[in-house]
């Protein structure tokens, strides 16, 4: 089977999970070519791919928008198209290949009013009426999908590596942490507060972006006890040498790092928004947003207790044993695919 993959300017999550499903596809004997900016091609690095550099922004661009949905027309040998995001999904609507089209949707709609917000909807409603099948990863993004004409609603199934997992690391005191890019989704202002409420804890947070300058600003301001790491290729080292992952972002998916840390042992705490409680459930303590007291209450009970420590440890350990592996992902998109290849064409 051939799989064509199209996807925009994406990084962490979205960028991990495209590059774990394509090379599955290739490793259980499949053709790839990804359609993506040339960044993102190389960040994805993966051998056997076929590569075609288009452009698509964070915001609509006419006339690069118009060669992108010409160069996506050149997609027409693949047996089935998947399209990562909104702009991803709609341009490759308009670009007609006549193949099954899935789009997988990783986000939820802009909070802001006006053009950014209606420009969305626009691009929704052009990429899931021309999908086949709707992917989503969280559940509050089904009802916005139907909403906007998509005939075929499913959960994505997101996979975190099972094969990274460190022994854990012996050290001193207690510690959370927090992975993500530094952005206003994730509100790690908000974690920097919850830190302040909490003694003798100390709070890492891995992970680069935009904000940096002002959360590091926030830090030094307030004397919270956060160090921010910036991006690490050691993950799971750093996982193994906490005891609690704290997640205060104002909207996740299938977090794939939340997924890391309940394999490595590690309750969670986060606020109660997207598909997080669907996704590591009993493993997480779950607040709403912004209640950065409930936060750092959870994080001081686990610190203080041991005994619920214990407790939690021992619910951690059975959802890790349930959540989705690599295979679990690759098999669902390749069932998917097969099933639409089957289908004669409308």
């Amino acid at each position: 089977m051939k799989v064509a993959i199209v996807l925009g300017e994406v990084a962490g999550g979205v960028l991990a999970h495209v590059r774990s499903v394509a090379g599955g596809l290739i490793d259980t004997g499949h053709t790839v070519e990804v359609a993506a900016p040339a960044g993102v091609l190389d960040a994805l690095a993966i051998d056997g791919v076929r590569r075609v550099p288009v452009r698509i922004g964070v915001r609509p661009d006419p006339r690069a928008d118009a060669a992108t949905v010409r160069l996506l027309r050149g997609l027409r040998d693949a047996d089935v198209v998947h399209a990562h995001g909104v702009r991803a999904g709609a341009l490759t609507a308009l670009a007609r290949t006549g193949r099954p089209v899935v789009t997988t949707l990783h986000n939820a709609a802009p909070t802001t009013s006006g053009v950014h917000a209606a420009v969305f909807k626009l691009l929704l409603r052009v990429a899931v009426c021309s999908s086949a099948v709707v992917l989503s990863v969280s559940p509050d993004l089904d009802e916005p999908a139907r909403r906007a004409g998509a005939r075929d609603v499913r959960r994505a199934v997101i996979a975190a590596p099972d094969d990274v997992v460190a022994a854990p690391i012996p050290h001193e005191g207690f510690r959370a942490v927090c992975v993500g890019r530094l952005t206003a989704q994730k509100r790690i202002d908000l974690l920097i507060d919850a830190a302040t409420l909490v003694d003798d804890v100390r709070w890492s947070v891995v992970g680069d972006g935009p904000d940096r300058p002002s959360l590091q600003a926030r830090i030094d301001a307030g004397g919270a006890p956060v160090e921010l790491l910036g991006r690490r290729d050691d993950v799971p080292r750093v996982l193994a040498a906490a005891d609690v992952a704290v997640s205060t972002a104002a909207w996740e998916g299938q977090p794939v790092w939340l997924q890391e840390a309940v394999r490595a042992g590690l309750p969670v705490v986060a606020f109660d928004v997207g598909g997080i409680r669907e996704t590591i459930g009993a493993a997480g303590v779950f607040v709403d947003f912004p209640h950065v007291e409930g936060i750092a209450g959870e994080v001081r009970r686990l610190a203080g207790d041991p005994a619920y420590r214990t407790s939690r440890g021992a619910q951690v350990r059975a959802v890790a044993a349930t959540l989705p592996t690599r295979r679990d992902e690759i098999d669902a998109l390749i069932g998917l695919y097969e099933s639409l290849t089957t289908l004669p064409m409308s």
